[in-house]
């Protein structure tokens, strides 16, 4: 599948909820609303493996960055400019189905991208994800692995 480039979003909290996608081992946690963000320690390592192998990646952190979804639409679709992108959204299990729902706003504003979900949750998560249209890749492994 060819690529014009990779855009890693990390998607907002749900309403009244900061994302911890770290915790729990990788399943992530929920914590009140305006408690520390959290960004995911594995986004750097997936940009960084994406940028060895020759690729273009850029990141949109709209959990650490407290973005509203129209918000981190907007600046994903202007990161992939139309282009076949591919875009690797990350989940965990207290906010999978409101990242699902940030998917399939991704993939409706985009329809020439590709939308990817990771995490450490999604193999656990994956009877859940193959029901989402939205996902057209899953990663069931390390995102940055070999």
């Amino acid at each position: 599948m060819p690529f014009s480039r990779a855009i890693i979003v990390n998607p907002p909290s749900p309403p009244g909820y900061m994302s911890n996608k770290d915790s729990m081992g990788g399943f992530g946690q929920l914590y009140p609303a305006g408690s520390p963000p959290f960004p995911p320690l594995d986004i750097p390592y997936l940009a960084a493996s994406i940028t060895a192998r020759g690729h273009a990646v850029d990141v949109v952190e709209a959990g650490a960055l407290r973005l509203d979804t129209a918000t981190t639409l907007a600046r994903v679709a202007a990161v992939a400019g139309g282009t076949e992108a591919l875009v690797l959204v990350r989940t965990s299990l207290p906010t999978i189905d409101w990242d699902l729902g940030v998917c399939a706003e991704i993939r409706a504003a985009l329809p020439a991208a590709t939308v990817t979900l990771f995490g450490p949750a999604v193999p656990s998560l994956l009877a859940r994800v193959r029901q989402d249209a939205s996902i057209q890749l899953a990663i069931l492994t390390e995102a940055d692995g070999p």
